[in-house]
């Protein structure tokens, strides 16, 4: 069977599939159906199967991965091109990490082990017009809590050299930290440190562990890594620099002990 893309009006390309004959009264379809692209319903539009969205021959249906158009959708086939050249890009930068990740295990055997130490410092900020951090899901009890019990926060806060808000920025902390002490202030904290400059820029380290934000010391656990930080492990402890529960803000001093290869 053929299959057609069409641009301005006329069928450029072809392709051929081996469907079974009992599938061809399903190439058009007079129900409404979602064009993919706009988001809009159409009516009796054709149905286009393109094969690279498709691993083996299949029956098509009407929950097929489908590209539409008529008359009055003809613009809509234009963006094809573009999705191929980014559909193929995609594959090859997947496939070109995946050959590094391989040939990085390759030499293992013979890497030796490695202690980096890290200072920087996060803002969090749950106010304003662009806070880093926002509410996300509570119990049904959290505001009448003491230590806002089942409260979840998602946070993007930035990472900085120093304390200062201008400082430079060396990268983002995104995760979540959720209240998890029914008697005490504390958090439970899953995030990942995802540096942005200097030696280990687009590595990153992924940290899990109790926060008590009362106690002047935390310390967490560096449970694994990418980039320079594959495997890693080691500790983070934590010490509130400034707090202000009113204004929302809290920058707190990060200290990273992590072993890797």
């Amino acid at each position: 069977m053929h299959y057609c893309v069409w641009e301005n009006g006329k069928a450029a390309r072809k392709w051929v599939i081996d469907y079974p004959p009992a599938a061809q009264n399903l190439l058009t379809c007079n129900a409404k159906v979602i064009d993919h692209f706009s988001q809009k319903r159409w009516a009796n539009a054709t149905i286009f199967n393109p094969p690279f969205l498709l691993s083996s021959p299949i029956k098509p249906t009407i929950n097929s991965p489908i590209f539409l158009t008529d008359n009055q959708n003809i613009n809509q086939m234009e963006k094809l091109p573009l999705f191929l050249i980014l559909f193929s890009l995609a594959i090859s930068m997947a496939m070109a990490d995946s050959n590094e990740v391989d040939e990085w295990f390759g030499n293992l055997q013979h890497a030796k082990e490695r202690t980096t130490r890290l200072h920087f410092y996060f803002h969090d900020t749950t106010s304003g017009k662009n806070p880093s951090a926002r509410r996300v899901a509570q119990a049904p009890s959290t505001n009448k809590s003491p230590t806002f019990f089942g409260l979840i926060n998602m946070m993007d806060d930035p990472l900085t050299e120093g304390p200062e808000a201008t400082s430079k920025l060396v990268g983002r902390g995104q995760g979540l930290y959720a209240s998890s002490g029914l008697d005490e202030l504390s958090l439970l904290m899953a995030w990942n440190v995802i540096f942005k400059s200097g030696d280990y820029n687009g590595s990153s380290l992924t940290i899990l562990g109790r926060n008590p934000t009362t106690h002047p010391l935390r310390e967490m656990s560096i449970v694994g890594g990418t980039g320079v930080f594959r495997m890693a492990r080691g500790v983070v402890t934590l010490k509130t620099y400034f707090f202000n529960s009113s204004a929302g803000v809290a920058v707190v001093q990060v200290d990273v002990v992590a072993i890797h290869y």
